[in-house]
């Protein structure tokens, strides 16, 4: 339904950005990335000045293991938007995926500082803290994550996966 309606909205006005923009979310939501990245190429060639379409696109890319070319479309983003905290989020899973860490959990204190209430900027701060055997610190950050979202599957995969690092399977097990 969704893209149906951005296609006729497409229609209507080829010139509108937003219109792929949101097909490309549609088409995300339904794992066809590479058309989803089309949209947003569309997007960011009828207006290069929109980060938002820079962030999809790198979501996008890091769904298709295209890490370094997420972490491109993130600082295009972030260039055009310094206070948009999903490029820094986005940025920071690419990073953890390529194993930089340490700027990972650098990515994601910057998200924080510009949004405190957004759960993912703690549960990839987690992530990164796990992957360098921070497991205590990556704990608090999953609880954080928890308290703001308790409905996110990851916070608890995540905190569960620090505990059992720490020895503490009975606790993991209930995560």
């Amino acid at each position: 339904e969704a893209i149906k309606d951005c296609d006729e909205a497409i229609k209507l006005n080829p010139e509108e950005p937003l219109a792929f923009i949101n097909r490309s979310y549609a088409k995300d939501n339904l794992g066809k990335y590479e058309e989803a990245i089309e949209d947003c190429d569309e997007a960011i060639k009828l207006n290069p000045e929109d980060p938002d379409a820079f962030i999809n696109r790198s979501k996008l890319k890091v769904s298709l293991g295209k890490n370094e070319e997420a972490i491109k479309d993130c600082d295009e983003a972030i260039k055009l938007n310094p206070e948009e905290p999903m490029a820094f989020i986005n940025r920071s899973y690419a990073k953890n995926s390529l194993g930089k860490n340490e700027e990972a959990i650098k990515d994601c204190d910057e998200a924080i500082k510009l949004n405190p209430e957004e759960p993912m900027a703690f549960i990839n701060r987690a992530s990164a803290k796990i992957n360098l055997g921070k497991n205590e610190e990556a704990i608090k950050d999953c609880d954080e994550a928890i308290k703001l979202n308790p409905e996110d599957p990851d916070a608890f995969i995540n905190r569960g996966l620090a505990k059992y690092s720490l020895g503490k399977s009975e606790e993991a097990i209930k995560d």
